[in-house]
C-alpha cells in the first residue's frame, strides 16, 4: 500500500516521530495485525530512549491502532468487519457536519485540482475500460476526505475526524478492492466535488453519505 502519512519533521517532538513512524508501519502492514510492539527493539532501530516510544504506543492505543493485552504488553490491534462498520456509521454522521464547517474554507482551487483528478481517472475508464489502481483510488480518496477535516473549523470534530481517518487507512490498506465498482466510485467522487463546486452544501452532504454507505460493498476478507 502506498505511503499516505507525511515524514515526521526534525521539529516535532520524539514521541511524534515515533508514533508516526509506527503508524506508518501499521497502515503499511510492515507491522501486520496481531504482531507484539516491544519498546526495546523500536528504541533501537528509532535511536530514541524508550520513554517516547511507550509515549508513542499510549497514543496509538488511544488510535485504536494498538491494543495493551495485561501481562502481556502492547499488540497491533486487529480489524474486523464489525469496526469497519462502526467506522463508517461515524463517518456518515461526522464527515456531512465537518462539511458544513468546511464548505465555505476549502478553495476553488483545490476543489478544482481534486475534480482533474477524477475526471481524468473517468476519462481514463471509460476509454479504455481499465481500472486504475486501487493503490492510486485509495490516495486521492484520502486526500478528498482529509480535505473536510483540515477545512473544518470545529476543533474536536477535526480531531475526532482525524483519528477516524487513521482507522479508516487502516482497513483501506488491508481489505480495500475496487475493481467491481471502479467506475461508481469515480461517479461518487465527482458528484462530491461538482457540489463542493458549486458550494451547495445539502447536494454535499448526501454524496458523501452515499459515498460512504456504498462503500461497505468493497471491503473483502477472505
Amino acid at each position: 500500500m502506498a505511503s499516505f502519512i507525511k515524514k515526521p519533521k526534525n521539529n516535532i517532538r520524539l514521541a511524534d516521530q515515533a508514533a508516526d513512524r509506527i503508524r506508518e508501519m501499521i497502515i503499511s502492514e510492515e507491522l501486520p495485525m496481531g504482531e507484539p510492539i516491544a519498546e526495546i527493539p523500536l528504541s533501537n532501530a528509532f535511536g530514541m530512549s524508550r520513554t517516547p516510544i511507550r509515549e508513542a504506543i499510549s497514543q496509538l492505543e488511544q488510535e485504536g491502532l494498538l491494543k495493551t493485552i495485561p501481562g502481556r504488553g502492547a499488540f497491533v490491534a486487529e480489524i474486523t468487519i464489525q469496526d469497519i462498520h462502526e467506522i463508517n456509521e461515524l463517518r456518515r454522521v461526522l464527515e456531512p457536519l465537518a462539511i458544513e464547517s468546511a464548505i465555505e474554507e476549502i478553495t476553488d482551487q483545490e476543489i478544482c485540482q481534486q475534480h482533474k483528478i477524477w475526471l481524468n481517472f473517468k476519462h481514463q475508464y471509460d476509454k479504455t475500460d481499465k481500472c486504475p489502481k486501487s493503490d492510486l483510488l485509495a490516495i486521492e480518496d484520502h486526500k478528498l476526505h482529509e480535505l473536510f477535516s483540515k477545512k473544518c473549523k470545529n476543533k474536536r470534530l477535526r480531531n475526532f475526524l482525524n483519528i477516524l481517518r487513521i482507522q479508516t487507512l487502516r482497513y483501506m490498506s488491508a481489505y480495500w478492492s475496487t475493481e467491481e465498482y471502479v467506475n461508481e466510485i469515480i461517479d461518487q467522487h465527482i458528484e462530491i466535488l461538482e457540489s463542493l463546486k458549486s458550494r451547495d452544501l445539502e447536494r454535499a452532504q448526501k454524496a458523501i453519505k452515499k459515498h460512504i454507505k456504498f462503500n461497505r460493498k468493497f471491503y473483502s476478507f477472505n
